[in-house]
């Protein structure tokens, strides 16, 4: 499944267990389509049967730290809960009452894994079959960073040797790396306000893309 290329952050502790944050860099997308599925295969597993009540459990733990219902992901510009919602209890609207473009996006993929898990089971049978492939076929090569001021670079990098990203996602890239290269300035004070800034930039030019139609990949 190629590079995940991640950000170190602090450490949480959920009772007695540490548990390592990371912020994505580069395979948000992957992520997020694995963990829809892994979901979906889930949900599939919520029929009678000692087995399949076991790994419905395993998932459910997996996804969600019940203890203070923490998601394993969690998205920046979720801003409708759709991704949480159907992570914690399996709801899901359809696509078409997103209003977002990234709403509608997320809800097809939803819509898209849920179905995929369907013709699995009317085909081939048993969605244990499934989740065993993926569990023992998949792989990632994981690439940590620990130096924030690193991040852009490396996303540069990356975007220029594969799939091509938004204007919007290389802008951010390119002006957040400068605002890096400040000495003058409270650095920490500035990154922490211009991430504020580009958040609104998302969720505006998101819910005006709602209005007009065409797909366009929002950012990470």
């Amino acid at each position: 499944m190629a590079t995940i290329v991640c950000l170190r952050r602090d450490k949480i502790r959920l009772g007695t267990d540490d548990y390592e944050q990371l912020d994505i860099v580069d395979g948000q997308q992957r992520l997020t389509t694995l963990i829809l599925l892994l979901n979906s295969i889930k949900l599939a597993l919520d029929q009678p049967g000692s087995q399949q009540k076991r790994d419905h459990k395993h998932i459910s733990e997996l996804l969600v730290k019940q203890s203070n219902d923490l998601l394993l992901l969690q998205t920046n510009h979720d801003s409708s809960h759709y991704f949480a919602d159907f992570l914690r209890d399996g709801r899901a609207e359809t696509p078409d009452k997103g209003k977002t473009l990234a709403d509608r996006e997320l809800l097809a993929a939803i819509s898209d894994c849920r179905e995929f898990v369907k013709n699995w089971v009317e085909k081939r049978g048993e969605p244990l079959e499934l989740l065993a492939c993926i569990k023992n076929n998949l792989y990632f090569i994981l690439h940590v960073i620990s130096d924030e001021k690193l991040v852009y670079t490396v996303f540069e990098v990356l975007n220029s040797r594969g799939m091509e990203v938004s204007w919007l996602d290389r802008l951010k890239s390119m002006l957040m790396g400068k605002a890096y290269e400040l000495t003058d300035t409270n650095r920490k004070q500035l990154i922490s306000e211009l991430q504020t800034i580009w958040r609104d930039i998302y969720k505006l030019i998101g819910l005006r893309q709602g209005e007009v139609g065409p797909k366009i990949r929002t950012g990470c």
